[in-house]
């Protein structure tokens, strides 16, 4: 099962900016991008639900006006009751450690139920109120794909996926996801993040992501189609087994297979692009050994990409990660 938590981190850890601009754009235009630095997430520990929580994304910028501050949001993709509590408790961690403002976001990622989910918590004794505090909410569920689709950003391209759909408007919301990212001209890594996360919450049956591919085709004959690649390949391999019995099996297991496949070449490129920032140009050398690692091993290495300061560092995460005795 894929790690919910960790693919929308590395979203919004990649695009931020892209994140802020899209739902609250006069605090992206005043925002100084030079100043953006993301802050080692706060561990919490969770009395309402008797468990240890990590802060999904903590930004510190400088914006006009306002001065320093703080973003932290989090995402939530299980309905909870005390979901508005847990949001007061990590918010007062946060301001007491920081102290600046902090603006505080919880990002909706269920797809049920479809009510409005609250954004306050409130603290009352009798008829008085001792605390009201209130919270900026993103609830996927209640947002329509269609009002998205020419935003020319990266990050509504990629949570159309889990906008409200009717089921039939799936494999066009997919082509429409993939479509609209295609056509940003991005690089190779951000373009298969966006790839992947929209592949993850929206598997269609093969047949409809083999028109899909062929769409995406006609619509961007000159220009590389890294993740559907690994979909036709799957197909293909499903195909090619060929026995009228056991056709449609053989091409779920290709399809399986190829998307395995496309994943790891995904997750690579995401790790690269994240170290890259951090390190700057790798050798070679270095990128071929973060290749050969397993899937799990490389979403390890992006988690903890902030906690390599040099090269001397990555060079020693690997020593000890890579080869069958890592553990």
């Amino acid at each position: 099962m894929p790690n919910h938590d960790r693919l929308f981190k590395e979203l919004l850890r990649v695009f931020f900016i892209e994140f802020i601009m899209l739902f609250w754009p006069k605090l992206a235009a005043a925002m100084d991008r030079n100043s953006i630095e993301f802050l080692q997430q706060e561990i919490f520990t969770d009395v309402t639900a008797g468990d240890r929580h990590e802060a999904d994304l903590l930004v510190k910028a400088r914006l006009e006006g306002i001065g320093p501050m703080v973003f932290q949001v989090e995402a939530q993709g299980t309905p909870q009751a005390v979901f508005p509590e847990r949001m007061f408790s990590y918010f007062s961690r946060v301001l007491f450690t920081h102290q600046v403002p902090v603006f505080p976001v919880g990002l909706l990622t269920y797809d049920s139920p479809r009510e409005r989910a609250p954004n306050e918590y409130e603290v009352k004794i009798g008829d008085h109120a001792v605390l009201k505090f209130q919270y900026e909410t993103v609830q996927l569920n209640l947002l329509d794909w269609r009002d998205y689709v020419g935003s020319g950003n990266p990050v509504g391209y990629a949570l159309m996926s889990k906008m409200r759909m009717k089921p039939e408007e799936r494999k066009l919301v997919k082509l429409e996801c993939l479509r609209s990212t295609l056509s940003l001209g991005m690089d190779e890594a951000r373009t298969e993040l966006i790839a992947g996360f929209v592949n993850t919450y929206l598997r269609l049956k093969p047949e409809e992501e083999q028109w899909v591919v062929q769409e995406l085709k006609i619509s961007n004959p000159e220009q590389p189609l890294f993740w559907t690649y690994w979909h036709e390949k799957g197909l293909e391999q499903g195909l090619e087994k060929g026995l009228e019995q056991g056709l449609e099996k053989g091409r779920e297991q290709g399809l399986e297979q190829g998307l395995e496949q496309g994943r790891g070449q995904g997750m690579a490129a995401i790790a690269e692009l994240v170290l890259k920032r951090r390190l700057g140009d790798l050798p070679e050398s270095t990128m071929r050994l973060i290749r050969s690692l397993p899937p799990e091993r490389i979403a390890d290495l992006t988690e903890c990409a902030r906690d390599l300061p040099t090269a001397a560092s990555l060079d020693q995460w690997l020593a000890r990660n890579s080869g069958p005795s890592a553990s």
